[in-house]
C-alpha cells in the first residue's frame, strides 16, 4: 500500500513540473525538404510582453445632483380602481365516518392437468416396404485408337521472360515497372 501511495505522489509531483515547462529553442531541421532555420529565414517564436498598469490619482469634484429625464416608450394610462372581493365565509367539510371494507378470501377453481386413463391413438409413421428397381444393363461406348496418316502440330503458347540489360543499373524490377 505504501508503495502504491509513493508512486501516486511521484506522478503528482511530475505532473506539477510538466505544467510549468514552456517551449524553448526547438529547432526544425526540415523533415525531408522543408527546413528554414538555416536558410536565413526567421523562425516563428513568441515574444514575451509584460504590460504594467499603474493607477494615477486625480482630484474629483464634490458630487452634484443631476436631474435625469427618462422617456417612457409607451403611454401610461390613468390608474383605474379594480373591485376586490372582500373576505367571505367558506364552508369547510366536516369529518364523517367511512366504512372500510376488510379483505376476505376468494377461492378460484384452477384447472390442474391430470393423467388420462383412456388410451388415445396417435398416428406414428411405421416403416413400410419400398420396391427397389433391379439393375439393368447399360451400353458404354469405349473409345478406340484411330490412325492418322499426316502428323498435326499443335501450338501451345508459353510465356517467356525477357530481361533488359538497362534494368540492373537502376535497381529495376526486371521489366515490371
Amino acid at each position: 500500500m505504501k508503495f502504491f501511495i509513493g508512486i501516486c505522489l511521484m506522478a503528482f509531483a511530475y505532473g506539477e513540473e510538466a505544467k510549468i515547462t514552456k517551449k524553448r529553442g526547438l529547432y526544425d531541421f526540415g523533415d525531408f525538404g522543408g527546413g528554414h532555420e538555416y536558410a536565413g529565414d526567421f523562425g516563428h517564436h513568441e515574444v514575451k510582453a509584460i504590460t504594467i498598469t499603474k493607477k494615477v490619482p486625480y482630484p474629483v469634484p464634490h458630487p452634484v445632483p443631476v436631474e435625469v429625464i427618462k422617456h417612457v416608450p409607451y403611454p401610461v394610462k390613468v390608474p383605474v380602481k379594480v373591485p376586490v372581493d372582500r373576505p367571505y365565509p367558506v364552508p369547510v367539510p366536516k369529518p364523517y365516518p367511512v366504512t372500510v371494507e376488510k379483505p376476505y378470501p376468494v377461492y378460484i377453481n384452477k384447472h390442474i392437468p391430470y393423467p388420462v386413463k383412456v388410451p388415445v391413438k396417435v398416428p406414428v409413421p411405421v416403416p413400410h416396404p419400398v420396391p427397389v428397381l433391379k439393375p439393368y444393363p447399360v451400353t458404354v461406348h469405349k473409345p478406340y485408337p484411330v490412325k492418322v496418316k499426316v502428323p498435326v502440330v499443335v501450338e501451345k503458347k508459353v510465356p517467356i521472360f525477357i530481361s533488359k540489360h538497362d534494368d540492373h543499373h537502376y535497381g529495376g524490377f526486371g521489366g515490371f515497372h
